[in-house]
C-alpha cells in the first residue's frame, strides 16, 4: 500500500517538474529564433512590394514616356520649366523650318 502511493507520489512529482516546451533551461544562452518556414512569406510580401512599384514606375514610363515626378520634384516650377521648354523647342523647330 505504502509502496504504491510513494510510487504515485513520485511519478506526480516529476511530471510538475518537467519545463515546459515554452521555456528554456537556460535564458541566457538560448535566444528567441524565428522559424526558417516564415522566411517564404517575409520573401513573398517583400516581392510583390517591388513588382508593384516596378509595374506602376513602367506603365508610368510606357504612358508618359518619362519617369514619374515623386515627392518634391514634383512642384509648380517644374511644370513651368517643362511648359517653357515645350515652347522654346516648338519656336526653335519653326525658326529651323523658315531657314531652310
Amino acid at each position: 500500500g505504502d509502496r504504491c502511493a510513494a510510487a504515485a507520489n513520485s511519478h506526480r512529482n516529476q511530471k510538475d517538474n518537467a519545463p515546459s516546451v515554452a521555456t528554456y533551461s537556460d535564458s541566457r544562452t538560448k535566444r528567441f529564433t524565428m522559424p526558417y518556414q516564415s522566411l517564404a512569406t517575409f520573401v513573398i510580401i517583400g516581392g510583390a512590394f517591388n513588382v508593384a512599384a516596378g509595374l506602376l514606375a513602367g506603365i508610368q514610363y510606357a504612358a508618359y514616356g518619362k519617369p514619374k515626378d515623386i515627392g518634391l520634384t514634383g512642384d509648380s516650377w517644374k511644370h513651368m520649366m517643362v511648359t517653357r521648354d515645350d515652347v522654346v523647342e516648338s519656336l526653335a523647330a519653326k525658326v529651323r523650318k523658315d531657314m531652310e
